[in-house]
């Protein structure tokens, strides 16, 4: 069996957006970044839930992890 990692962005106060569902708090620029994306190394599965997904989509983003396979979860 393969395992499983949980990785999320977050704010320092540990939210994953904004009170408003904005994510305009998270710093987009520096080196935190490039780590970031460079951890995602070795990852070949990316698992999401449909409001998260929905947030790209509202940018055009069809296809947010063109390297990994991707599956939006979703109650409705």
């Amino acid at each position: 069996m393969r395992p499983v990692r949980y990785h999320v962005a977050t704010s320092v106060d540990g939210a994953i957006a904004a009170p408003d569902g904005s994510f305009a708090r998270f710093a987009s620029e520096g080196d935190h970044v490039a780590d970031f994306l460079e951890s995602w190394r070795g990852y070949d599965t990316v698992l999401m839930g449909r409001r998260t997904y929905e947030v790209g989509l509202g940018f055009g983003v069809t296809n947010p992890y063109p390297t990994m396979r991707t599956y939006v979860f979703s109650r409705t």
